[in-house]
């Protein structure tokens, strides 16, 4: 089992927890992304479901830092839809769905602006209060990053490989 994967601070742990019929992941992919799925697959049950909604790589060249998760390429670890597919089906999963939400992130952040540019002031409570001054420089960057194609937040459904046996008489 590996520490360093955990659920509310505890390990994964298939006898704690039973055998998981789904598993959401957000944002937990700074880490050894094959290890995890690896460690997911674990405890999934098979034929469970594994969701994953990241922020992808889509296009070649320089990406502009800071992000809302990363101040820089060294505390990012963006990867491409193909790489994130790859690494699932390496882990004993199908992927059964992967969809561009590049196109509703930018609908949802013009509403934003529009909210924003008729609001007397920001709202009381926000991700502004948690990231700070520099909120509107990292989303800005990222709604940049979706426009020019560079990145784009993908959602991708795998189901877990029923294991099979091979059995010698």
């Amino acid at each position: 089992m590996h520490e360093r994967f955990r659920i509310s601070g505890e390990p994964l742990q298939a006898g704690r927890l039973g055998r998981q019929d789904t598993c959401r992941c957000q944002a937990a992919w700074k880490l050894d992304k094959y290890g995890l799925m690896k460690e997911i697959g674990r405890v999934l049950k098979p034929g469970g479901a594994l969701g994953i909604y990241d922020i992808m790589r889509t296009g070649e060249g320089a990406v502009v830092y800071p992000f809302p998760w990363a101040s820089d390429a060294k505390s990012s670890s963006l990867s491409s839809p193909g790489t994130y597919k790859n690494t699932v089906t390496a882990a004993g999963f199908k992927v059964v769905s992967k969809v561009d939400r590049g196109d509703f992130v930018l609908g949802f952040f013009k509403q934003i602006k529009a909210a924003a540019a008729t609001a007397q002031a920001p709202p009381p409570l926000g991700l502004h209060i948690l990231m700070g001054e520099g909120a509107r420089t990292k989303y800005g960057n990222m709604v940049r990053g979706v426009m020019d194609g560079m990145i784009a937040p993908f959602e991708l459904v795998a189901q877990k490989v029923q294991p099979y046996f091979l059995i010698y008489e």
